[in-house]
């Protein structure tokens, strides 16, 4: 069984890596950049050569071209993957791609074939969505974060920190949860059950004390105001702030 994958040619490399993977269910995948060749062979398959295609986005206008009702009108209708379509969110796309096939194929595809791709397309989903590939797939790639100059103040190289004031694994492990969670108050028994695996009353003690050495390293902290506030009875809130912001008193 094939597959024929068309994409413009500055993403060839990419879909290579792409159709190497593919091919680890058992699909042969043939690599297009060139649109009418693609068609061309589409046209010309076999019936049953060929077990879904996958497009690019890019390589047809939306406005004046529809792939799934041109896919309706081929010898042999198959399923359409637009792989790098913008619309559907990352961890639905093999959901989005069963659902445009059903609505544009049926009843020239049977409905329970089209969702026997469902296993094949999650795993294709996947791998578009892993940091191996997702950085270089055009249209789907995740964007840096914006951030303003208040919130870059705000980043701490955890590492270095951890280094600088000799702080433990599992004291470090409380730090790195605050930090992910800056701002969001977060309770003794969170904390507890994050360093243990459950949660007892007595193990209490240990969290203060981490708190308690924390802070020590906190203040003497020179590139940004690091504090860890008692919001209320045992719950924690981890703040950064530039360094002319004084604390509350």
């Amino acid at each position: 069984m094939g597959v024929y994958l068309l994409t413009k040619p500055d993403l060839l490399k990419v879909c290579v890596q792409l159709a190497l993977k593919i091919e680890r269910t058992g699909n042969e995948v043939t690599v297009f950049t060139d649109p009418s060749e693609f068609y061309a062979a589409l046209k010309l398959q076999k019936k049953g050569e060929v077990d879904y295609v996958m497009i690019d986005v890019r390589t047809f206008q939306l406005d004046i071209y529809n792939p799934y009702t041109d896919m309706a009108t081929m010898p042999y209708p198959v399923p359409v993957v637009i792989f790098n379509d913008p619309y559907p969110e990352p961890d639905y796309r093999a959901a989005y791609w069963i659902a445009k096939n059903k609505r544009y194929l049926v009843p020239l595809i049977s409905e329970s074939a089209i969702e026997s791709f469902h296993p094949e397309f999650f795993l294709i989903e996947s791998y578009l969505n892993s940091d191996e590939l997702n950085r270089y797939v055009s249209v789907i790639n995740r964007p840096d974060i914006f951030l303003t100059p208040e919130e870059r103040s705000r980043i701490i190289d955890l590492e270095a920190f951890r280094l600088r004031h000799r702080i433990t694994p599992s004291r470090f492990k409380v730090f790195r949860h605050l930090y992910e969670n800056l701002g969001k108050e977060i309770s003794s028994e969170e904390l507890v059950t994050l360093l243990f695996g459950s949660y007892s009353p007595e193990k209490r003690k240990v969290v203060f004390s981490y708190i308690y050495d924390l802070r020590k390293a906190c203040r003497n902290e020179t590139s940004v105001q690091i504090r860890i506030d008692r919001e209320y009875k045992g719950r924690y809130a981890m703040k950064i702030l530039p360094l002319h912001d004084e604390p509350p008193q």
